[in-house]
């Protein structure tokens, strides 16, 4: 459904599990997106799915939990009437509501309407949008910086060392007014994890794009690192995210749906077609070894060592949904 670093197409499974008998369990301790236990799901196998990035675990969940679309499409709207009228007072130029802004490698921004029109466009407002939106952004993403606990700066971090910097006062305001609906409604409604966690990732698939790293004409993160280009495009980040949840819906209708649990404890006691871990593959394994649990195939395709920096890549989307994770799974999930 979303872009995840180094996925790969389910299809790689089917020569490896042919000796597996049907309802077989298959393990994935580095489960990634999900694209595997998908597959494993569709081929009348049971999955046991662990990964330590919240952002795979998320996406991977998403992909497979058979989710209420009513409920979906009813939470989802109220979370978008709710931000609807800042985000088109702050996409209005001229009177005239705006598609996206273009920021030019000359420093130039151009407001480029939804009927096309280019506008010369001067921010007059940045420093008091940037006050409303530093007094609701939480104070983990206020504080994020591209390094490490040990004070070593993040191998792919190249434009600013603060999280913060990669977004425009608007966009920050816009982004943080829906992280808090959606942290709101979780709340006031105590959804469960079904509809929660599809939000969280709707919310999380539009960071990027969100982000003054969005290319012109270019959907997905092109090059990995945080690069700002000096030709890049600022889009309303309630667009993406209604657009969001149209593709989450619109795949839910399309595939089949299965039963997920998140208690791995609750191992043969329910009845479950995938248990979800959010954690290292090594304490997973530790953890069906003392429940006695016996699999069938176990994938043990890792992630591409070095060569894709997935946690720091994720980084920026994980400090944005760290709270809202924890508060739909109900525990602490990483410490940072």
């Amino acid at each position: 459904m979303f872009r995840y670093w180094g996925s790969k197409p389910g299809t790689i499974l089917e020569e490896h599990i042919r000796g597996v008998p049907e309802g077989g369990l298959i393990l994935d301790p580095f489960g990634g997106s999900g694209s595997i236990v998908f597959k494993a799901l569709t081929t009348g196998h049971k999955v046991l799915y662990a990964d330590i990035n919240p952002y795979a675990f998320i996406l991977a969940y998403t992909l497979i939990t058979n989710t209420n679309i009513n409920k979906l499409k009813e939470y989802s709207n109220v979370i978008i009437r709710k931000v609807k009228d800042l985000a088109e007072q702050l996409y209005r130029v001229n009177g005239l509501p705006v598609k996206h802004f273009l920021w030019t490698k000359n420093g130039k921004v151009y407001a480029i309407t939804i009927n096309g029109e280019r506008l010369k466009y001067y921010f007059n407002d940045s420093s008091k949008i940037y006050e409303m939106a530093l007094a609701i952004t939480p104070k983990r993403v206020l504080n994020a910086e591209l390094v490490y606990p040990n004070g070593i700066p993040f191998d792919k971090g190249r434009y600013s060392k603060r999280i913060i910097d990669f977004f425009t006062p608007r966009n920050l305001l816009i982004l943080s007014s829906i992280r808090n609906a959606i942290y709101d409604i979780i709340v006031s409604k105590c959804l469960d994890t079904e509809v929660s966690i599809p939000l969280i990732t709707a919310f999380a698939a539009i960071i990027y794009n969100s982000s003054k790293m969005a290319r012109e004409g270019g959907g997905s993160w092109g090059i990995n690192s945080y690069w700002v280009p000096s030709l890049h495009i600022e889009k309303n980040p309630l667009t993406l995210f209604e657009r969001a949840i149209r593709k989450i819906i619109t795949w839910k209708k399309r595939n089949p749906q299965y039963k997920i649990c998140l208690d791995v404890e609750e191992f043969g006691k329910e009845t479950c077609d995938a248990y979800f871990y959010l954690g290292s593959a090594s304490s997973f394994l530790r953890k069906l070894i003392l429940l006695g649990v016996k699999v069938d195939a176990v994938i043990t395709d890792p992630p591409f060592v070095d060569e894709v920096q997935y946690f720091e890549l994720s980084y920026i989307i994980n400090v944005w949904i760290h709270d809202l994770l924890k508060l739909a799974l109900n525990k602490r999930i990483f410490s940072r």
